[in-house]
């Protein structure tokens, strides 16, 4: 028997895909993912203890990229933010001296944040917290449950990154750089 139109979704490739294997996509990845956060969340907490930072401030963090500075701006759009959203959590890392503010040299009305000696040493040791634990999850699978794992999570990546030109594209035709 074949799918009716109303039983199946289009693919940006022009591919129909039956609509229940969408609705699993999206229950099975909405449940994955939570599970994920919280498994990594207690894996900090049990490492960290009580004064451990949000994982909203780890993301902060790992938001800066390679060069450890950023703009509030750009830091807000990065994590899909409001800019007073942004302030305060970077309000919250300055007070624990992870981060600092400097003007920006190329823009004096600008201020550029600055990820601090202790903040990249928080973020290596945070990362190495959730590296472990991912490397405790993965040792449960097989060889070929761990290539169907990568494969996957390559698609997952390849989405989001279409979804993130699409965004992209969407805020420049609106005129927003």
């Amino acid at each position: 028997m074949r799918a009716t139109e109303a039983e199946t979704t289009a693919c940006p490739t022009g591919q129909t895909v039956p609509a229940e294997l969408d609705t699993a996509l999206v229950t099975a990845m909405d449940r994955t993912i939570s599970r994920y956060q919280r498994s990594l969340r207690s894996a900090i907490e049990q490492a960290e203890g009580p004064g451990r930072l949000t994982m909203s401030q780890l993301r902060c963090l790992q938001a800066f990229g390679a060069d450890g500075a950023a703009l509030t701006t750009h830091l807000a759009r990065r994590m899909n933010v409001a800019v007073p959203t942004m302030t305060s959590m970077i309000d919250g890392l300055a007070e624990r001296g992870l981060v600092v503010r400097h003007p920006d040299p190329a823009d004096r009305r600008q201020v550029r944040i600055v990820m601090t000696d202790e903040g990249h040493a928080v973020l290596s040791r945070y990362q190495a917290i959730m590296h472990a634990r991912l490397r405790m999850l993965i040792g449960h699978l097989n060889t070929t449950q761990k290539k169907r794992l990568l494969a996957a999570i390559q698609d997952v990546a390849m989405m989001l990154d279409a979804d993130a030109a699409n965004r992209d594209e969407r805020e420049k035709s609106k005129g927003n750089p």
